[in-house]
């Protein structure tokens, strides 16, 4: 489940603007990422549970609430700020190797529909490598699960499984696809969306505008 630290951003951020900053940026699973970087030094300040809801009732309850906020701002609140820009370049060097990996998949689709289309022996090449590559997958696990005892002596054995084992993935991800395209370009957005948000002072006009288009999308 993503935790929500939006809920509470407003009601930190007039106590400590950076920390609140941090809770607001982004939406979705890259906001519950990056919020969780303020959230949780807030929680272990207040001795709570980790979740938007504890810390909330937290705040509300504590009298010495907007002292504690205010330490933990000057206290950890760039370094926080730092760590969560950090994490924000990140997750776009990653949603960036996925988009590079699936455009190479869909140009090899292409390309062997391409071969279809011209009726050329070489559109069976996927194919059969892909039937080759799966047998010696399942003749390789079964010596392995038979033969455990004497297979951890076996590096080469291992390193040949774990081979097999990531080839796998490619291509059941080759032949029947999968909802990566759609994941990648939200998390591109939702990281575009808190690198706004964590910028020191976003125009009204750009926050705006980056909640109205996370409200399409859903």
């Amino acid at each position: 489940m993503e935790l929500d630290w939006k809920s509470i951003a407003g009601t930190v951020a007039p106590l400590a603007p950076t920390l609140g900053k941090v809770l607001g940026a982004g939406f979705g699973p890259v906001g519950a990422i990056i919020g969780g970087l303020a959230g949780n030094a807030i929680a272990a300040a207040f001795g709570t549970e980790e979740t938007p809801e504890a810390v909330g009732k937290a705040i509300a309850e504590d009298p010495n609430a907007a002292e504690k906020l205010q330490r933990l701002e000057a206290e950890r609140g760039q370094e926080i700020l730092a760590q969560a820009q950090v994490k924000i370049e990140e997750l776009k060097q990653q949603t960036e190797q996925q988009r590079i990996s699936a455009d190479d998949t869909d140009r090899a689709r292409r390309f062997n529909l391409a071969l279809v289309s011209s009726n050329s022996p070489l559109s069976w090449g996927a194919s059969i490598l892909a039937v080759v590559f799966t047998s010696a997958f399942f003749v390789v696990l079964s010596i392995v699960l038979v033969h455990s005892d004497t297979v951890k002596d076996n590096p080469v054995l291992l390193i040949l499984l774990g081979t097999l084992t990531a080839g796998m993935g490619q291509i059941l991800g080759y032949f029947f696809g999968s909802s990566a395209g759609s994941k990648d370009k939200d998390m591109r957005f939702d990281a575009i969306a808190a690198n706004a948000m964590a910028k020191p002072n976003p125009s009204p006009a750009v926050v705006e505008m980056v909640r109205a288009a996370s409200g399409k999308k859903k």
